[in-house]
């Protein structure tokens, strides 16, 4: 079984001559004549029998030009049309024309009613699916068709109310006229990367026992990957040669810092199985079978990994659940090993399959695909939210547009909400499974959360660290810093204090406190951490190795913006941050000292727009001897008063991202490193 193939609705054997599960008159061959057309229509046959559908059709096709009028040629290519999921108006259009001719037909019915619900004309379709019950259908047929008609009733009632969101297909370079799905993105949406099946397969088209095979055969699955260059995702790749092979190979989920990957893999061993694969420098290892009961005999394909990296959400069709693909979860034991499973229960779960768990970086919102509840066909995206209790609340369906008919799959956020990606064979694509982006991507509640990335260096030169996040005296996880970039990234759920430990082999470890208990919305922080040897120390500058270095950097945007940052500190040779520096000095109070927060800095300040902040106060202006044009809000007597505004105004988002905190001393800028010299009391 390979991940695709959960996605079609219903399998469809054919033979030349079609047999009706209630009727007594079979469609015929009646005007093919010749050896040369009786052996393609046979070699159509045997195509559409081991599943490629698409040179059966290619092939009935090319027989229709020549017997235009011949019944079965149009109903064989309406059922190929069906097992497309970007050409249902073909397959309704070619079973009508059957329909036409021969109403009495009993197994059109089934089909020309499958082909209107995919394209939302549920009315219609639950006339011809009724029609069909009343035909004698076997008790599979009969379940099935049932099912077929509750769907239909579900889409209408949530066509009728549709959600409020920005849908749109994500095009090129990503998405092409072949298969993309299963998206997978980095917390902070810099890596995309997604499961692909085309033309570009390792392989090339192949059987089931991995031959060549350009007729009959079929491409398999590979991974590929995209990073985000300034808003653009650039030209996917293989992600190379230790993940993709010749058998199924498909990414399920990363890890929040995107430093680890997890595959599915399909093998004649195994029905399919769970593996990861660490990003090491700036390749990705070999991946390797999770250890532990989460594998099992039977079939694993889809997982998610919480925040703190010590949960798995999967996938499973292991015995003992409550339909054929269960919800799970996973713990991570102290051997490294994912044991202490449990089926995530009814709530959830149904009679029906359940795919593609999602978790959310704060750890409370579930999203999952399923074809129970209140689908509207297919699997439908639905979310889920855990209490206080650690209950989740009855999952609610995303809606339409966003589900569809068909499958809607694989549905992932980015850590603000803000987007969320997922794979659909809607109609209007570019291939047969396309990626897709919603905005905004999470709909049940706003993200409260804090994301802190960075890079981690010696003598500025990117190095590998070992990165551990703990609230009071309970461990919240382990991360590392990637050895070539330096760069990493912790999301930290609200409500807690954290303190994040670097260590770098040789080094003091350093540590930064974080304080999440006020947050009531998604902020992004970005410390730098920075080591330093006595050599490189010594070779400085007598003033660099005394001040605060505040750097001034222009970006280049339509206002001119002037960006002042908050960076690391060396202060008698020893590294602070501006953390630090509030967790020593944030309470003080000095006669002549005030705080204010800096939203701007403009050469060219026309076009600064700050309206989104009038909440806080006014807006006042100071231009200083560089001519650079400074914009301030607040008036605190402490710096941490000065602070908790500040990390207000980032959260609003805009132009004022990179807000900080500057001193007023006496009605003149003083600047931190002069305040620490004296304790802060000038």
């Amino acid at each position: 079984m390979n991940r695709l193939r959960i996605l079609l609705s219903c399998s469809l054997i054919l033979i030349s001559v079609i047999c009706f599960a209630g009727g007594n008159t079979p469609i015929k061959n009646k005007n093919i004549k010749g050896k040369e057309d009786k052996s393609l229509l046979l070699e159509a046959d045997n195509s559409f029998k081991f599943g490629s559908h698409t040179s059966a059709l290619y092939a009935y096709q090319k027989l229709l030009e020549k017997y235009p009028d011949e019944l079965l040629l149009k109903y064989k290519i309406g059922i190929c049309y069906l097992k497309q999921s970007d050409e249902y108006a073909n397959a309704e259009n070619y079973l009508k024309q059957v329909y036409e001719t021969r109403p009495n037909t009993t197994d059109l019915s089934f089909y020309l009613g499958s082909a209107l619900h995919y394209n939302l004309k549920f009315d219609e379709a639950i006339l011809f699916l009724n029609q069909h019950l009343k035909e004698s259908p076997s008790n599979e047929r009969k379940k099935q068709v049932v099912r077929l008609i509750e769907n239909c009733n579900n889409g209408k009632e949530l066509m009728e109310n549709p959600i409020e969101a920005k849908i749109y297909n994500l095009g090129l370079p990503v998405n092409t006229n072949e298969d993309e799905y299963v998206p997978v993105i980095s917390s902070d949406e810099s890596v995309l990367i997604f499961t692909y099946r085309g033309n570009k397969s390792t392989g090339g088209l192949m059987d089931e026992s991995l031959n060549s095979d350009f007729q009959f055969g079929q491409y398999f699955e590979d991974v590929f990957i995209s990073h985000k260059v300034e808003e653009i995702w650039s030209e996917p790749v293989s992600i190379g040669t230790n993940i993709n092979g010749t058998n199924h190979d498909a990414s399920i989920a990363i890890s929040n810092d995107g430093q680890k990957l997890f595959i599915y893999r399909h093998t004649k061993k195994d029905k399919g199985d769970l593996f990861v694969s660490n990003l090491v420098g700036e390749v990705w290892s070999e991946p390797e079978r999770l250890k532990g009961n989460i594998n099992s005999k039977d079939w694993e394909g889809s997982a998610s990994l919480s925040s703190d990296e010590k949960l798995i959400y999967f996938s499973s069709e292991r015995p003992g659940g409550y339909g054929g693909k269960d919800l799970y979860t996973a713990e991570i034991s102290k051997k490294g090993t994912w044991d202490n499973i449990k089926n995530m229960g009814p709530t959830i779960n149904t009679s029906f399959d359940e795919d593609a768990p999602f978790i959310h970086p704060d750890g409370t919102i579930l999203h999952f695909s399923s074809k129970g509840h209140n689908s509207m066909g297919g699997f439908d995206i639905f979310v889920s939210e855990i209490n206080k209790e650690q209950r989740w609340s009855k999952p609610q369906n995303l809606g339409y547009p966003i589900n569809t008919a068909d499958d809607d799959i694989f549905y992932v956020l980015t850590a603000d909400g803000k987007r969320g990606y997922y794979a659909s064979g809607k109609p209007g694509g570019m291939g047969k499974k396309d990626i897709y982006v919603v905005e905004p991507g999470l709909l049940l509640k706003k993200t409260v959360l804090m994301l802190v990335k960075g890079n981690v260096t010696i003598d500025d030169e990117p190095m590998y660290a070992e990165i551990m996040v703990a609230s009071g005296m309970k461990e919240k996880g382990t991360y590392h810093s990637n050895e070539i970039s330096g760069k990493y990234l912790v999301n930290l759920p609200a409500g807690l204090i954290y303190t994040i430990t670097y260590k770098v082999e040789g080094f003091e470890p350093k540590s930064e406190t974080i304080n999440t208990t006020y947050l009531d919305s998604f902020i992004e922080k970005v410390i730098d951490v920075k080591f330093y040897t006595e050599d490189f120390v010594a070779k400085l500058p007598v003033s660099d190795t005394e001040t605060i270095i505040e750097t001034i950097t222009e970006v280049e945007t339509e206002t001119k913006q002037i960006v002042e940052t908050e960076t690391i500190a060396i202060v008698n040779s020893e590294v602070m941050t501006f953390d630090q520096i509030l967790e020593k000095y944030g309470n003080i109070v000095t006669d002549g000292l005030i705080y204010k927060v800096q939203i701007g800095a403009y050469r060219m300040p026309e076009n600064f727009v700050y309206k989104h902040l009038v909440e806080f106060g006014k807006v006042e202006t100071l231009m200083l001897e560089d001519k650079i044009e400074r914009f301030t809000l607040g008036n605190f007597s402490t710096l941490k008063e000065a602070d908790m505004l500040k990390m207000k105004i980032i959260a609003k988002g805009g132009l004022t991202t990179d807000s900080f905190v500057t001193a007023i001393y006496n009605g003149k800028r003083i600047f931190l490193e002069d305040l620490i010299k004296v304790n802060f009391k000038p």
